[in-house]
């Protein structure tokens, strides 16, 4: 299927409210870039409505974007490709299943991200894995409040947590955290599609 991406120009500053404003339309997916953000719009949901939301959007917020082609091609590959491995010290490693197994990590997590958010590359989720190395999370009950792919609640899980919910609104998150949850052995986690 054939993709228009919207290149938005946008600082730092505006980036998350840029993405909080386009998540409202029927986008596929975000890609955070140096510039800006990126976002993909599937052609058959393509309509002047679309353009015209995105225009105003723009104007409100003072960002410029242009509009490319995107053709077809085999998505998951090219992720693959792609997706490189993390590792946050010698506390946890994040990797797909093709990757080879990480050394001297005291918690890997193996993922399949698919199209939900959370790989471990994003500033966030990064930092959410260093601030959890200094925390006991034996016999707690966690929130992962927008999982995404499940890796936070995977890592309370593997630390000893006695009870974790994983939340998203988003069905392919909550069925890429099942998934990656049992790839990983974990037994504690409930997840939920909704708010």
């Amino acid at each position: 299927m054939d993709y228009y991406c919207y290149d938005i120009k946008a600082p730092d500053a505006l980036k998350e409210i840029a993405l909080a404003f386009l998540s409202e339309l029927p986008f596929d997916s975000f890609e955070e870039a140096e510039d800006g953000l990126c976002a993909y719009l599937r052609m058959d949901q393509h309509s002047d409505w679309v353009e015209s939301e995105l225009s105003g959007i723009a104007d409100r917020l003072s960002l410029s974007y242009e509009r490319r082609l995107i053709p077809s091609r085999n998505w998951n590959k090219l992720w693959e490709s792609n997706f490189s491995p993390i590792r946050v010290g010698d506390f946890c490693g994040v990797r797909a299943d093709f990757h080879e197994p990480m050394e001297r990590v005291e918690y890997e997590i193996v993922i399949s991200p698919r199209m939900a958010f959370g790989t471990g590359h994003h500033a966030t989720t990064y930092m959410m894995i260093e601030r959890m190395a200094g925390e006991d999370f034996h016999a707690l009950k966690v929130l992962d409040y927008g999982c995404g792919t499940g890796i936070l609640a995977i890592l309370a899980d593997k630390m000893g947590a006695a009870h974790i919910d994983a939340v998203d609104i988003e069905k392919a998150a909550y069925e890429n955290t099942l998934d990656n949850a049992r790839a990983n052995d974990c037994g504690h986690i409930s997840a939920f599609h909704g708010t």
